[in-house]
């Protein structure tokens, strides 16, 4: 039995080195490998292959190189936070950074998209900048600012007079919001825009518009004339272009004082 015993434990000996042996050898093509994925990091971070040489920014008028740069990065971090390991030199952040962004800070700028030029190492970015078709000015001739065609107030502009922009005036002690919509409801914004088209079809161009939110929620649109057409915010009145046309040929602007369209499927005037 002892020397059945003993021929056992000799037979296991042997295999202990050799498990030693694999084990270093595991150890070993770890190591390696962690190396090679340090360097290759290290390599992807901060060689000069791929490090930006340059920026370029096309189709900003209004927004300045720098704010375009930087809300772009900032806008890329918001999105994938993981990229703030590349940092803002490196052309990898660029590459895999959002194609176009919307920065909702910054309010001249609808949109930003970029393009990156690995053979250059240059990114490169087109700025989609708001475009002013309306006007916003305080109450009783103030300060004035740009809106969109959404009726986004982005930029102060100087004040505007004349049929060529159409100009929205606040109510006194209205306080305007530059980087906001101004009507908070965009189904009213709509609403005046839809309206005012038609009414310039059939040739009644309004001079300013005034727009009551609180409580009655109406418009009101001044005729170069002097007479002005009442709106309510929540419709657009059925049939408006036939009544405009009635309007035209039936009446003498002269001698009216106001239209008024408040109620749905009436018309009042005086």
């Amino acid at each position: 039995m002892k020397s059945k015993k003993n021929e056992i434990l000799a037979a296991q000996r042997p295999q202990k080195p050799k498990r030693r042996i694999k084990i270093w050898w595991i150890a070993l093509i770890v190591f390696l490998i962690a190396g090679i994925l340090i360097g290759l990091i290290y390599f992807l971070l901060y060689a000069k292959t791929f490090k930006i040489q340059s920026f370029k920014v096309s189709g900003n008028r209004l927004t300045a190189q720098h704010i375009v740069i930087s809300s772009f990065f900032a806008e890329s971090l918001k999105q994938k936070p993981w990229l703030s390991f590349l940092g803002s030199d490196n052309i990898f952040f660029w590459e895999f950074a959002p194609k176009a962004v919307s920065p909702l800070y910054v309010s001249t700028v609808q949109e930003i998209t970029r393009d990156v030029d690995f053979g250059k190492r240059q990114v490169s970015f087109t700025v989609h900048e708001r475009s002013v078709t309306n006007v916003l000015c305080e109450y009783n001739g103030g300060k004035c600012y740009g809106m969109d065609e959404n009726g986004f107030v982005f930029s102060s502009v100087p004040e505007v007079r004349g049929a060529l922009i159409l100009r929205f005036e606040a109510g006194p002690g209205e306080q305007i919001m530059v980087g906001k919509q101004y009507l908070t409801s965009p189904e009213w914004t709509k609403n005046i825009m839809r309206t005012i088209a038609i009414m310039e079809s059939e040739g009644f161009v309004p001079r300013l518009v005034r727009v009551k939110r609180d409580l009655v929620e109406e418009w009101e649109a001044v005729m170069q004339e002097g007479f002005s057409f009442y709106f309510s915010l929540h419709f657009v009145p059925e049939n408006l272009t036939s009544i405009l046309k009635d309007i035209s040929s039936k009446t003498r602007p002269d001698a009216i004082q106001y239209f008024d369209f408040r109620v749905e499927n009436r018309v009042y005037y005086k």
